[in-house]
């Protein structure tokens, strides 16, 4: 998977700054990624949408506020637990439950989706 600093456009994740956290945690999505058994794609573009977030968030395209950012890191981190999880299962065992394992997926797309509501509510807020 290409480097996260790569795809949140930085060549050093001090320039983070409050992002530095967030940036982190996604950072171990990307590292547990390399363990995930089944629906490797569709985590890679979960993961990517990570990324793009807090790359939209960076650049100022979505508003930068500390509560969000708090609240961002949080569903960042649920997504990560699901995909230790999933990464900690035998691969039968995921065959198993791959129909779980899409339902987890559809999980991660919709914390990410109400990440990027967070900051765009905020926006929102601004131009009202």
């Amino acid at each position: 998977m290409a480097h996260i600093l790569t795809l949140i456009g930085v060549t050093s994740a001090s320039s983070l700054g409050i992002l530095l956290p967030a940036f982190k945690v996604v950072q171990q999505m990307a590292d547990t990624y390399e363990h995930i058994k089944l629906g490797q794609k569709r985590w890679k573009v979960v993961i990517q949408r990570a990324a793009l977030i807090i790359k939209e968030v960076h650049h100022g395209i979505l508003r930068n506020d500390q509560s969000n950012i708090t609240k961002l890191q949080k569903k960042f981190e649920e997504i990560q637990t699901i995909l230790q999880k999933l990464a900690d299962i035998s691969f039968f065992k995921a065959l198993i439950h791959f129909e779980d394992i899409n339902k987890e997926i559809e999980l991660a797309n919709r914390i990410l989706t109400d990440c990027s509501q967070l900051f765009l509510v905020s926006v929102a807020g601004r131009i009202g």
